[in-house]
């Protein structure tokens, strides 16, 4: 079975327009957004022959049981769910990398997307794509060894493995956390081998 980031996104793209009816009540909402990450991440599972970046990240976002510092933009469980789901709706397509101008690419992509987000006061929707695409680099395998790889990914890796705080980043720490993903992205960009 051969799963497609398009299909995930569609299925996640679905139940967060339902999360954010009107109609919803929150213990309800909180309970749906638990249930959509629990189902995704078994289909995922099921499908355990994918390669692919995108793969590999969605189906760590999807595990609500694996704490990632994403969670700490999140002062609530539901608001944890959103962002992963918002996550999800962020991944980038990332196969396989096979060059250092691939990563250049994909990052560029980020910044283009994050960037507007960003300077639209959207600053949490500026990690999501950041994180995504960060979550989708470091998750994807490397066809064949190329020069420069290991430090490409290097400040990526630093970031998505941390163990998010015991408290929540709330008010400018979420502005701080933005520009802290961005800098491992520009790192990324700035490499040239």
């Amino acid at each position: 079975m051969a799963v497609r980031l398009a299909a995930i996104q569609a299925s996640v793209a679905t139940t967060w327009a339902y999360l954010q009816s009107p109609q919803i009540l929150p213990p309800t909402a909180m309970h749906v957004g638990l249930a959509s990450l629990h189902n995704l991440h078994a289909l995922l599972q099921a499908d355990e022959e994918q390669l692919f970046g995108w793969w590999r990240a969605a189906l760590l976002l999807s595990d609500t049981n694996y704490a990632l510092l994403l969670d700490s933009l999140g002062s609530t469980l539901f608001d944890q769910y959103q962002l992963r789901l918002s996550t999800l709706r962020d991944l980038p397509d990332v196969g396989a990398i096979n060059s250092l101008n691939d990563i250049h690419a994909i990052v560029a992509n980020a910044i283009s997307i994050g960037a507007p987000r960003y300077n639209a006061g959207d600053i949490v929707g500026c990690c999501t794509v950041y994180w995504a695409t960060m979550m989708a680099l470091v998750s994807a395998p490397v066809m064949r060894g190329f020069a420069g790889h290991a430090r490409a990914i290097a400040p990526l890796r630093e970031i998505v493995e941390q163990q998010p705080p015991p408290l929540p980043i709330i008010g400018q720490g979420v502005d701080e956390f933005a520009w802290q993903l961005r800098h491992a992205l520009d790192a990324v960009i700035a490499l040239h081998v």
